[in-house]
């Protein structure tokens, strides 16, 4: 039997064999091997084959795509980068530009590849963000989520907007720093609407890669997470929360610290290994997973769990952290390896989502964890899972989805053109547009075929649940012999229609072969493809159940932390602007304005506020026209808004 160990440490990629014949693969501290080596990514674009295009066996509900200009912009943890609205039967794909085919740009745009009919026939390369200049204001994008942004009541998709956010590499956090976001009008030639704004070290801002995305149901407004990760040192121990509006304009929103702490591990770095958001429909009810550790005394080995945020009010405040611990998913562990010390982790992937009720579905992987946040992944040590709950997080349970057989496997060669990057389960979770029913799908190599090679050449597994009947289906290979679906991304909304429900998928085919097998060009031209083959129908519900209870390890803290309602009027302002902010503890209040490159031009200290809403006028006379940002600092806890002089 095949067992693999990996192990997120802060060093590069390094391959060797033990005495138990066990492969060994060393990720960075924040579990994403890409993200790393970005800086050395290939500089040109090549001219793009077809090949992929033209090759019938992609999959019989299967649809090119576009093309993007290397395999970097849809590699690392699973983000949001495909988004279904079924109320207008629209799909948006977003994704880096390639200049070469697009004829417009360089590969620091984003662009959308969108679809009116339900995912029939494409639109491609439409415009989202322009990244094109690289002196300022706008930088170019990487890494990017997006969605379909919906104004209230439309019922035509062409009045949507496809909307994206991003990292850019303005160099305000090492040579990263930057937020993208972007928005264009799903009607050829519509003109995008592009911004972003820089890292503010000073308050606690140090942008990265925001991985959790969500454009809220009923309202269109839309949060973006990220880790504040001061590149130079480490994880900061804050989470980022932007949450605001989308329109015809720019992202219109305030941007948040919400206090995640995470453990040290023994080899001095934050151990942090990947998390998202999931709100209500509402946007009201919301809760954050992080996938990590925070407790040596409750968990005294180096090991992964659930670390879980609930919010009420739309993410002003926050309860938590609910720790949930895996010992008892030992059972779902068909081989589970005792010598590890009897302990259980979850894999370096999450995703969430909630269901009608506002409950929370949390999918990742339990395997059998071998210390120094390391953990043994392949045939039958480790486990999909659901984490769930049905009363509002006072208690937890776990549904085996499905049983990988691979695990990681690693793309390219690790030479200056093709750098190594690697491919895990990629667990990820959807759900129809009422709720009533989820879907979970994630990707595994079928070895009989692809024997030795890893997760190189994945197919897709699903799964789905019920949530009126609590039935589940069986979990089936959506795409046998397709085994091309290369960083698959699911939507977070399926198409629903028919008594048939579809997860739409997008997904890059990367070409060439390594000497051992492997797909090859990671810094070439790669093909982006749609795929509709993960469907279920309404009679496929029959499975019955058998969860696992989920103890909560730590009682739940609240966190003091500032209110996001925070407003400017008059906003344009000419002289001056009154800043109203509301406080949920009393606290010494600081006050900055900052321009569009993080300068400080205005600062203020208001000692001892009491709990409560307040006022403060702001002078802006002498400030020269322009875009600025307002941050209210308590308690280490930070909110922004965006202030227009005139």
């Amino acid at each position: 039997m095949k067992k693999q160990l990996l192990f997120v440490v802060s060093a590069a990629i390094a391959l060797q064999a033990n005495a138990q014949n066990k492969r060994v693969l060393n990720t960075p501290r924040v579990a994403d091997t890409q993200v790393s080596r970005l800086l050395v990514e290939p500089a040109t674009q090549n001219a793009a084959s077809t090949a992929a295009h033209k090759n019938g066996s992609i999959g019989v509900n299967s649809t090119p795509l576009s093309f993007g200009p290397n395999a970097f912009g849809m590699a690392s943890n699973a983000r949001p980068v495909i988004w279904a609205d079924p109320s207008i039967n629209a799909i948006s794909f977003i994704h880096r530009n390639h200049s070469a085919t697009s004829g417009f740009g360089i590969s620091g745009d984003l662009n959308s590849d969108f679809s009116t009919d339900g995912g029939t026939t494409w639109t491609l390369n439409h415009q989202v963000y322009n990244g094109a200049a690289t002196a300022g204001p706008l930088f170019p994008a990487r890494y990017p989520s997006g969605g379909i942004y919906n104004p209230p009541g439309n019922t035509t998709a062409s009045n949507a907007f496809a909307v994206a956010v991003g990292p850019t590499l303005d160099a305000t956090n090492d040579a990263w720093g930057g937020f993208a976001n972007g928005s264009g009008q799903l009607t050829a030639g519509a003109t995008p609407v592009s911004s972003q704004e820089s890292s503010d070290g000073a308050a606690g801002f140090y942008q990265y890669i925001p991985e959790g995305f969500q454009i809220i149901k009923n309202t269109g407004a839309a949060v973006a997470l990220d880790q504040s990760i001061d590149v130079a040192t480490d994880y900061t121990d804050n989470m980022i929360l932007h949450k605001g509006t989308w329109g015809a304009g720019a992202y219109t929103y305030t941007r948040s610290l919400v206090p995640v702490p995470v453990s040290t591990s023994a080899a001095g770095s934050k151990a942090m290994a990947t998390y998202t958001i999931a709100m209500s429909d509402d946007g009201m009810v919301g809760y954050i997973v992080a996938i990590g550790h925070n407790d040596f005394t409750l968990f005294p080995d180096e090991a992964y769990y659930p670390i879980v945020y609930k919010t009420t009010d739309g993410g002003t405040t926050w309860v938590g952290p609910w720790n949930l611990d895996m010992a008892p998913l030992e059972a779902v562990i068909p081989a589970y390896d005792g010598t590890t010390g009897n302990l259980v982790s979850t894999s370096f992937e999450v995703d969430a989502v909630m269901d009608n009720a506002n409950n929370l579905h949390i999918i990742t992987s339990a395997c059998a964890g071998a210390g120094t946040f390391s953990i043994y992944q392949g045939d039958s040590v480790s486990a999909v899972v659901d984490i769930y709950t049905t009363d509002g997080g006072a208690s937890w349970k776990a549904q085996e989805l499905g049983l990988p057989v691979t695990a990681r496997g690693t793309y390219g060669d690790n030479s200056a053109t093709n750098a190594n990057l690697t491919h895990d389960n990629r667990t990820q979770a959807s759900r129809n547009w009422d709720g009533t029913k989820l879907m979970f799908t994630w990707f595994d190599t079928d070895e009989a075929s692809f024997p030795g090679l890893g997760n190189t050449y994945p197919d897709a597994y699903a799964i789905a649940y019920n949530v009126t009947t609590g039935l589940w289906t069986a979990a089936a290979n959506k795409t046998p012999g397709l085994s091309t679906i290369m960083f698959g991304q699911c939507s977070y909304y399926a198409m629903d229609a028919a008594g048939t429900q579809t997860v739409p998928i997008a997904f890059q085919v990367i070409s060439g072969t390594t000497a051992t097998g492997e797909p090859l060009n990671t810094g070439g031209v790669v093909d982006y493809v749609y795929t509709g083959d993960v469907t279920f129908n309404d009679a496929d519900y029959t499975v019955v159940g058998n969860p696992i209870n989920i103890p909560i390890a730590a009682g739940v803290n609240e966190q003091p932390i500032v209110s996001s309602s925070v407003s400017l009027v008059p906003n344009p302002a000419a002289g001056s602007t009154k800043l109203t902010y509301l406080l949920n503890t009393s606290s010494d209040v600081t006050i900055k304005v900052v321009n569009m490159i993080g300068a400080t031009v205005v600062e203020m200290v208001k000692p001892a506020q009491t709990a409560g809403q307040h006022e403060v006028a702001l002078n802006v006379s002498e400030l020269k026209a322009g875009v600025y940002f307002v941050n209210v600092t308590a308690k280490g806890s930070v909110s922004t808004t965006k202030l227009i002089v005139k």
